[in-house]
């Protein structure tokens, strides 16, 4: 994103360019299909393996990435590593970043949603 773009001339862009479709990256080891899953890779290397692919794979497709930190969190500070990775990935790419991060309080759990710039 051009940093002298108003954030809504961006959003507005992005969605005349590739519509409203929002990539979201949540992932769970269970849920990471085999083929990121060979047998000399670690955990990490499996999870930057997939995270790296989406973003290969969304980049001409849809404006917007959201990333779940808490997701990444779980690897530990490694899958924040990943989650940087897939930051500078998407800012590379030109697509408009989210990322929610849950929130405990004294309140019930509260969500809120980062916008990346």
């Amino acid at each position: 994103m051009d940093m002298s773009m108003h954030w809504g001339d961006f959003v507005t862009e992005q969605t005349t360019s590739y519509g409203e479709l929002v990539l979201g990256v949540d992932p769970v080891l269970e849920d990471i299909p085999l083929f990121f899953k060979k047998a000399d890779r670690s955990v990490t290397e499996v999870l930057e393996k997939y995270v790296l692919f989406l973003l290969d794979i969304a980049a001409d497709q849809v404006g917007f990435v959201k990333f779940q930190s808490a997701f990444f969190e779980a690897f530990g500070s490694k899958g924040i590593d990943v989650l940087a990775q897939g930051i500078a990935l998407a800012k590379k790419r030109n697509m408009g970043l989210f990322s929610t991060q849950n929130e405990v309080t004294l309140e019930p759990l509260q969500q809120r949603i980062l916008v990346h710039i």
